[in-house]
């Protein structure tokens, strides 16, 4: 084997002829030879029928005999002896009381083993064997005799200590079981590979053909050999052993290429002029390899992880050669994608749910996504990687929503946008559910707007602003832990389309469509600045009187004057459509909520009044003029006010009857009480009331176990069912809430939908979370639905009415003001909302990290979207004489 092992043809077969015809240079090779020595019979036997392992140059032929002793003396109890022969070891050994062969004889057994070259030659015969060289008929039943040799067992210590001592560290990356293209190899078949292989050589494949059909050149092919395909690193070749796996036949294939011709059962293999079947089980390892033979090495050993990892889809260690493998093509060359590759092989094993988690909170990542926008053809190759890989879906949005966030500037965006073209059309063949549709492609209109692709992104952008959702019941029902004067609140999906879109229209639209953002948005400082420096005249000054609202000492300095401002009566079509919130309209999501009221039952409540003192116009003519005015504007007619003392001294409550009786708490009009509230604070608060009259809301909100859940800003499902009964006006919306509340609580902690500049642990906690956007998440807890729905119906009649109490005073601040003074809960609080504002009055959290005060933010969210809202601008105007303005 001196030389490249390639290049031969039959090496040791020819080695073998030679060295025999030197010892015995009269005798042909086909005839049995006489021997003039039992040394000259030994050596013939051992060159001709001995069985041998392939060595390197370096191994310790006196090392292994040694070894081999102690093998028989120690593991197996045996009695040996040792001689030699010239330069031949001799092994004796025999246990104790000697073996019994088949024809019950003690036998002892002799193991001869010599090295020639890069061969380690032995053979085991019995004891009497040697002594009986020159007989012809010595060799006659000698197999019965040999039986019970421990002949497996020694050949098994042998391949395991050549392998051992001298190729235990290539064994990882060289040859492994768990190559998917290495069938059936052997000890003795592996071994010879270490001893002939070149430096750093690797074996890719080593597959079965079932059978030889034609050589050129040959007259007989011998089907009885074991025939292999072999590919290494450096070359192509088809190698023939003999049943004691030593190699018969070699014939380099390098440079030619694969062939494949499709049977029935076999497909026809043809490299060259030399053609074979491959069996049954093993023709798709061909067609898998046969592009790719004749490629460079490192392209080889590439595509032999690729394909590994591809295919072995059962269990962690089946990946196993191909990343060691991709350490050794690491260390050949420096390319990002090998260890992008790297990572993907690492977690490969991962289930589903947990493959992004870990995959995307490797911090080897952040260094990576550096290296890979370096690379000079990335945008093409970051293509071809995605396609070579074949990931699934959440595994290429993993990495994807990493490329995007790490990305530091246009020309990074812009390289990368092709690969994002690519993932959008997998993901909408793949995803069905129209809110995980529209999140990706908002974070996909924002890539284009960044390359200067606005016209694809508008006619995205315009296409899903009408698939949206409704929302509404994110308004009503938010996370408990989410920041309402935040960015990310209000209607997450609609925001932030609308936000892209303010990017491609004109200054016009883009007014319209910031008013829209703020009334979304209300509470949230950004979006009211943003919309103060792009408007002017009416619509200016309402932004920034809430704007002025939300800041530290605002709220202090009540209007004091009275306003007699006669009101003028409004349609009952301004009522129903323009002044109801939204969402309780003909055909939104509450629109059957009116219905769902007729049925509820009027409590009685008339027992309240014999405890309150009937309001005095003479007394009090300024909120006589109050109740007037607004029963005017509503069409309302009966309707009897009193002032209540003790434990209805506090709040404002309208109640159903014949007739219908308001009753105020007398604390409002005592000056020298807390609780004392001006002409326009009480003309917020009684004009809520008499709205609730008016929609017939009073049979709910009136009731002592609803108003006693609402106080404490919690429901008691199973009480408040018990006076009012639950019908379902929501359906199956709200099962999507989970999934609404889990977005707007991601684009509020990862601020999504504006640009991430750093690299960070951020983008990879940020990318773990998007992902997980994409699953459906639905709530089957139905006593949970139950509760939130009632609650949602509660906020839905307040909001409402807060709409008509604020068109009734007109100022939004007495509002706010009204809405403190009424509740026993929050006068306490007024102070602070007073002194540091109403956007740090409503940061603030309980024990839990849960804000404390969400639900008056839904109140004051509403009532500052009205306030900027066209529809508070009309309704105004219907009510209010032109003179009188």
């Amino acid at each position: 084997l001196e030389g490249k092992w390639l290049q031969q043809k039959v090496v040791l077969k020819k080695e073998k002829n030679e060295l025999v015809q030197k010892l015995t240079p009269t005798i042909k090779e086909e005839d049995m030879p006489s021997f003039e020595s039992k040394e000259q019979f030994l050596r013939y036997q051992l060159l001709n029928q001995g069985k041998l392992f392939y060595i390197p140059d370096d191994f310790e032929h006196e090392t292994i005999f040694n070894k081999i002793v102690s093998f028989l003396e120690e593991e197996n109890k045996l009695l040996v002896k040792t001689s030699e022969i010239e330069d031949i070891k001799v092994i004796e050994y025999k246990k104790k009381g000697g073996f019994k062969s088949s024809l019950g004889l003690d036998s002892i057994f002799q193991l001869f083993i010599s090295k020639h070259k890069n061969e380690l030659i032995y053979e085991i015969k019995p004891t009497n064997w040697l002594a009986e060289w020159d007989k012809k008929d010595s060799k006659f039943n000698l197999k019965k005799f040999i039986q019970n040799s421990l002949e497996e067992e020694i050949t098994e210590f042998i391949s395991n200590y050549i392998i051992q001592t001298h190729y235990s560290e290539l064994e990882e990356y060289i040859f492994t079981e768990k190559n998917r293209y290495n069938e059936d190899i052997n000890d003795k078949q592996k071994i010879w590979f270490y001893t002939a292989r070149q430096e750093d050589e690797i074996m890719l494949a080593f597959l079965d053909i079932s059978s030889i059909k034609k050589i050129p050149g040959e007259t007989e092919i011998n089907n009885k050999l074991n025939w292999k395909y072999l590919l290494t690193t450096e070359a192509s070749s088809l190698i023939a052993f003999d049943e004691e796996n030593e190699i018969d036949e070699f014939y380099d294939l390098t440079g030619h290429d694969m062939k494949i011709k499709k049977g029935i059962t076999k497909d026809t293999i043809e490299i060259g002029e030399f053609h074979w079947n491959a069996n049954i089980t093993n023709s798709k390892f061909y067609r898998e390899i046969q592009k790719y033979i004749n490629t460079e090495k490192d392209k080889k050993i590439y595509e032999t992880i690729r394909l590994n990892w591809l295919f072995n889809v059962k269990k962690d260690e089946e990946y196993n050669f191909a990343f060691k493998l991709l350490e050794k093509l690491q260390e050949r060359r420096d390319n990002p994608f090998d260890e992008l590759s790297g990572l993907i092989i690492e977690f490969a094993g991962a289930k589903k749910e947990d493959f992004v988690k870990k995959f995307t909170e490797n911090e080897r990542l952040t260094n990576l996504t550096t290296k890979l926008f370096a690379h000079e053809q990335f945008e093409q190759e970051i293509v071809f990687w995605k396609n070579d890989w074949q990931l699934s879906i959440n595994r290429k949005l993993a990495i994807l929503r990493i490329l995007l966030e790490a990305a530091d500037s246009k020309e990074e965006l812009v390289s990368l946008l092709i690969f994002h073209k690519e993932i959008r059309t997998e993901f909408l063949k793949h995803e069905k559910d129209k809110i995980n549709q529209i999140i990706f492609d908002i974070k996909h209109c924002k890539h284009l707007i960044d390359c200067a692709q606005k016209d694809e992104a508008k006619k995205i952008l315009d296409k899903r602003l009408k698939e949206l959702p409704d929302e509404t019941l994110s308004d009503l029902l938010p996370p408990k832990d989410i920041n309402l004067t935040g960015d990310a609140s209000g209607q997450v999906l609609r925001v932030a389309i609308l936000e892209l879109q303010t990017q491609t229209w004109g200054s016009k639209k883009s007014i319209d469509t910031l008013k829209q953002i703020a009334m979304l948005q209300p509470l949230s400082k950004k979006q009211l600045v943003n919309l103060i420096e792009a408007s002017s005249g009416r619509l200016q000054e309402k932004a920034q009187i809430v704007s002025n609202l939300l800041e530290p000492e605002t709220l202090g300095n009540p209007q004091e004057a009275y306003e007699n401002v006669k009101f003028q009566k409004l349609k009952e079509t301004d009522i129903n459509k323009q002044l109801k919130h939204p969402a309780s309209r003909k055909g939104a999501m509450f629109g059957s909520i009116q219905n769902w009221i007729a049925k509820v039952k009027i409590p009685d409540y008339s027992v309240i009044k014999s405890y309150s003192e009937l309001l005095s116009p003479k007394k009090y003519p300024e909120i006589s003029n109050i109740i007037t005015d607004i029963k005017v504007a509503l069409g309302l007619e009966q309707l009897e006010t009193y002032i209540a003392r003790g434990k209805k001294s506090v709040g404002i409550t309208s109640f159903e009857g014949t007739p219908a009786f308001l009753i105020i708490g007398g604390d409002h009009l005592d000056e020298e009480s807390p609780f004392y509230m001006n002409f326009s604070e009480l003309e917020f608060a009684i004009g809520l009331e008499l709205a609730h009259l008016y929609y017939k809301h009073s049979r709910i909100t009136s009731t002592d176990v609803w108003r006693g859940a609402m106080d404490k800003g919690t429901l008691v499902l199973d009480a408040i069912l018990a006076v009012i009964p639950f019908v379902g006006v929501v359906g199956s919306a709200i099962q999507k809430l989970p999934k609404l509340n889990s977005i707007a609580l991601f684009l509020q902690k990862t601020k999504i939908i504006t640009p991430v500049t750093s690299k960070s642990k951020s983008i990879i906690d940020s990318t773990t979370q998007a992902i997980g956007l994409f699953q459906n998440i639905i709530n089957k807890d139905k006593h949970a639905e139950k509760e939130q729905e009632l609650l949602a119906i509660s906020r839905i009649l307040q909001l409402t009415a807060d709409r008509a109490g604020l068109l009734f005073t007109g100022d939004v601040k007495s509002a706010i003001r009204s809405i403190f003074l009424t509740s026993k809960n929050y006068i306490n609080e007024f102070p602070t909302a007073e002194r540091y504002g109403i956007n740090e009055f409503l940061l603030r959290k309980d024990d839990k990290g849960l804000y404390k005060n969400q639900d008056l933010a839904i109140r004051f969210a509403s009532l500052f979207a009205f306030y900027i809202s066209d529809e508070y601008e009309n309704l105004r105007k219907i009510i209010i004489k032109t003179e009188q303005k």
